[in-house]
């Protein structure tokens, strides 16, 4: 399994692309996340970008969708015909449509468009993949995803924390990513910061973290105290993750 960070940024950030992934295994590539500057990393970073098989997204905020709109009208423009599947639960069709939407615009989209929308359930799987949607809490319903290809395992939040009976695939997983918004005591309302982040890491220390999707602000001193925990580091842009 092969992960290529393309962001790493929150909403809001001046240095770094929104928080997305690239996952690959055996060809099959999910792009998890697709924020408003994500298109433009992905043309940079990625020669095969047009091949993406498949589309998971966690949430309806901004910063995790409004890319899907701009990714379509190209590949539109480019005249895909390969299928492509836009995965995500049921929460998240409404708005999801009307971005695929205006992704085909002016023109309208047929029902044999290359765009598939499918409903996430709690448990599936994308060609060789077998995923599960796991809730965290935040300010929206928010589900992260884990992805097993049968050799490795991959985990990334979306946005908001994980609680109880939620952390307990974290155990058996290759690696996660955690959003981690800042050092804020107590947390900001529907997010992670790294005291939340260092307690699962250490309760884990079979899987390897990475934290993402944090405040600029915060980011060098986060960093910094990643060095206290031996499985736990800041997620890099552009970084290439080989599991």
């Amino acid at each position: 399994m092969k992960i290529k960070v393309l962001g790493v940024g929150d909403a809001y950030s001046k240095e770094n692309i929104n928080s997305s992934v690239l996952v690959e295994s055996s060809d099959y590539k999910i792009l998890i996340d697709c924020g408003p500057t994500v298109p433009f990393s992905l043309w940079k970073s990625i020669e095969d970008w047009a091949d993406i098989d498949a589309i998971y997204l966690t949430h309806t905020h901004p910063d995790h969708v409004l890319g899907l709109s701009m990714l379509i009208n190209r590949m539109d423009t480019l005249n895909r015909k390969k299928s492509l599947k836009i995965l995500s639960h049921k929460d998240n069709h409404k708005v999801l449509k009307d971005l695929i939407d205006f992704g085909f615009w002016p023109k309208k989209q047929t029902k044999n468009s290359f765009v598939e929308l499918i409903e996430a359930q709690d448990e599936g799987s994308l060609d060789l993949f077998t995923y599960k949607m796991v809730k965290t809490v935040h300010s929206v319903p928010n589900r992260g995803i884990y992805l097993s290809d049968g050799i490795n395992s991959f985990f990334m939040t979306g946005d908001g924390v994980l609680k109880g009976d939620n952390t307990k695939m974290l155990s058996n997983t290759t690696c996660a990513l955690l959003e981690c918004q800042n050092l804020d005591i107590p947390a900001q309302k529907g997010h992670s910061n790294f005291e939340i982040s260092k307690e699962i890491s250490l309760n884990n220390k079979n899987t390897l973290f990475y934290l993402y999707h944090i405040q600029d602000d915060a980011r060098k001193e986060i960093k910094r105290k990643c060095l206290e925990v031996p499985n736990l580091s800041v997620l890099e842009p552009s970084q290439l993750i080989l599991l």
